[in-house]
Order: C-alpha cells, then sequence, then structure tokens
C-alpha cells in the first residue's frame, strides 16, 4: 500500500508540476446552450437530413436553426429536415433514409421510445447507421417511472448501443461519437438527455470546429476498409462509410 500511494504522489506531482500544456489542435467554439439546442446544431452539421416529427418543436426548430442560410453539412453536402407524422413515421422515415445511405439522424421524446422498440430492433437486425436522439422527462405517461429512463432502458435488448449524457458537452461529445460507432458497427446508437437538467438546461459547451468533424467523420460516401470479418464477409475489403443497403437508382 504504502509503495502505490508513493507511486501515485509521483505521478500527481509529474502532473502538476508539468509547464503549460500544449493548446489543443481544435479547441471548439465557445457557447451557452441547451443541450438539446447544441446537439441539434452538432447534426445539422453532419447529417445529411434529420427526420423530424418525434420531438418537441424547439427540437425541430434548433435544427433547421443551424441550416439558415447555409443548407449544406460541413462535408459540403446537402442537408435538411423533413417532417414526418409522429414519432413512428419519423422513426421510419429516418430507418429508410439510412437504409439508402443517407448519414440520418431522428429526435424522439423518451416517453415514446418503448413504443418503437420493434423499429430500434429491426434497425440493429439491419445494421443501419442511425443515431437517434432521446429527450428523458419525469412523468411522461406511462413510462414516467424511473425518472422517465423506463423507455430507455427499455431499448437495452434492441440491439442498438446506449448512451446517457452527463452534461451539454459529454452530449456534444456523444454526439459525434456515436456517429462514428453508427458507422464503423452498422447498428444504431441511442444518445440520450435527461430534459431537465441536460436537454433543457443551458450550460457552457465547445462546439466542435468543422475541421474536426470533417476529419473524425468523414463523408458519408467514402471507401472505408471493412473493419470485422463479418462486413468483409458480406461487403468484401472496403464499403462504403454508409452502405447503400437499397440503392433507389439502380
Amino acid at each position: 500500500m504504502a509503495g502505490w500511494a508513493s507511486r501515485a504522489r509521483t505521478i500527481l506531482g509529474r502532473w502538476l508540476s508539468r509547464g503549460g500544456a500544449e493548446a489543443p489542435a481544435h479547441p471548439g467554439t465557445a457557447a451557452a446552450l441547451d443541450g438539446r439546442t447544441a446537439v441539434a446544431l452538432v447534426e445539422a452539421a453532419l447529417s445529411d437530413v434529420a427526420s423530424l416529427g418525434g420531438e418537441a418543436d424547439e427540437v425541430a426548430a434548433a435544427f433547421l436553426q443551424g441550416l439558415q442560410g447555409k443548407g449544406t453539412n460541413v462535408l459540403g453536402g446537402p442537408v435538411d429536415g423533413l417532417r414526418a407524422e409522429g414519432p413512428r413515421g419519423a422513426m421510419a422515415t429516418a430507418i429508410g433514409l439510412a437504409l439508402s445511405g443517407a448519414r440520418a439522424t431522428v429526435f424522439l421524446d423518451g416517453a415514446d421510445a418503448q413504443q418503437a422498440f420493434d423499429q430500434v430492433a429491426e434497425a440493429a437486425w439491419r445494421r443501419v447507421p442511425l443515431v437517434v436522439h432521446l429527450s428523458l422527462h419525469p412523468g411522461g405517461g406511462a413510462l414516467g417511472g424511473d425518472g422517465g429512463h423506463a423507455g430507455y432502458h427499455a431499448l437495452a435488448e434492441s440491439g442498438a448501443v446506449l448512451f446517457m449524457a452527463q452534461s451539454v458537452q459529454h452530449a456534444v461529445d456523444l454526439t459525434v461519437a456515436a456517429r462514428l460507432i453508427a458507422e464503423q458497427a452498422l447498428v444504431p446508437v441511442m444518445v440520450a438527455l435527461d430534459e431537465a437538467e441536460i436537454a433543457l438546461g443551458v450550460q457552457d459547451v465547445a462546439l466542435p470546429e468543422p475541421e474536426l468533424l470533417e476529419g473524425l467523420v468523414g463523408a458519408p460516401g467514402d471507401r472505408v476498409d471493412c473493419p470485422t470479418p463479418a462486413q468483409r464477409h458480406l461487403l468484401g475489403a472496403t464499403r462504403r462509410r454508409v452502405p447503400r443497403w437499397h440503392d433507389l437508382s439502380h
């Protein structure tokens, strides 16, 4: 124990005595935003399209605000928000877009998450690289128990990857990480935000710079190496970053 404590003190001393650390190459753009606005703006920079209709109007407004005066994402591709009829319609639209090779995202209210279980499970079975954002709030109808997390936990058996943000900055970072994971593993990824603390809470945040997003995420049409034997067996040595499981031009 004494040896461990000595090593810990040595490491801590080295860390505290370091000279000024190098400035990060991409420090981000400082802002004060609530979580859902911050996430919507990041998705507006990354995505080809967002399926809207399964969330509060403010989320759709924030996403569309990120498009004002641009109409393109950080990669120069066209980006748009499509209105769907209700949460199941929004989910179905997003899955269809992703299956056709579009980089798609969808925003859902946490109370609707369990109702979309079959759609999320189908997306996982079909290897759909989709990012889904959930806003969780207590008192959300029949699913409002457990602090509003019941719908989120119900998706644990769906085959999707589940993330829970702990701050606005964490939500932004998880949004980028979710995109990387979804498109490498070909699986839907859920990013959940507690409504009162994160989704509606205004906090200091550093939004990722366009150069960082472009370098990290790349374009959906890029050719990439298949990272697993299963993908290589199915798709060959390389594949489109966002596969076109259904090519509407053929």
